[in-house]
């Protein structure tokens, strides 16, 4: 017998640590959308308007070798997700138990297409740029759909392991919320930047120069016979 404690003391304890605990759930669903907005086409701004949005895209610097922009490719691009908490009250405390029942993750695409407004539709210089363009959109949403499996994988393999936790006052749900959920905004934060790498190199592989080349000369040579 250990000096200084019961056997009354030593059942009671075991007793509490019973009340205090919190059985294991099973993991989160996971589940996964990818919205992909309709595509906007924008032919009201100049090419010295959409020359300012060219410094902001991925397309390469070709310094003043193309100085007339036709079209600039916008893609808003978003990852959110939200969580399904669950608690349960512990009896005789101010404690609860806290889990997730489901996680749902969404992908919000909503990509623009701008056209100067010096080309007018069904013109041949109109019709150029936005082929030109749609080669961006594409090429985003291919890359989202490629990725789409690996997003879910490395959501559903953080929280494979995740049975709820040990009980938390209820005065500090948000914080223990956040605290449970900053592993997977991690790891889905560096599957996203793997993502953006790939559509980064494939994106400026499209904005090569015979491809600026090609548009700059193709209406000429078409008006020319």
């Amino acid at each position: 017998m250990i000096s200084g404690i019961s056997p009354l003391s030593l059942s009671t304890g075991y007793v509490l640590a019973g009340i205090l605990s919190c059985n294991p759930h099973p993991a989160p669903n996971i589940t996964l959308q990818f919205q992909n907005a309709p595509l906007q086409i924008d032919n009201t701004r100049s090419s010295a308007d959409l020359a300012q949005f060219k410094t902001h895209t991925l397309s390469p610097k070709y310094g003043a070798e193309f100085p007339v922009v036709s079209g600039v490719a916008s893609s808003d691009f978003q990852v959110k997700y939200n969580a399904k908490f669950m608690t349960s009250s512990l009896p005789s405390s101010d404690s609860v138990c806290l889990w997730v029942k489901a996680i749902n993750i969404m992908i919000i695409y909503t990509p623009i297409v701008y056209i100067s407004s010096d080309y007018k539709p069904g013109s041949c210089q109109y019709s150029m740029t936005e082929e030109h363009e749609m080669l961006h959109v594409n090429i985003d949403i291919i890359t989202i759909n490629e990725f789409l499996p690996h997003i879910r994988r490395t959501a559903e393999n953080v929280v494979s392991t995740w049975r709820g936790i040990d009980p938390v006052g209820k005065n500090q749900l948000k914080l223990n919320q956040k605290a449970l959920l900053n592993p997977l905004a991690e790891a889905l934060g560096k599957v996203i930047s793997r993502m953006q790498r790939t559509r980064s190199l494939r994106q400026q592989q499209v904005d090569s120069r015979s491809e600026y080349r090609y548009i700059s000369s193709a209406c000429q040579k078409k008006d020319a016979r």
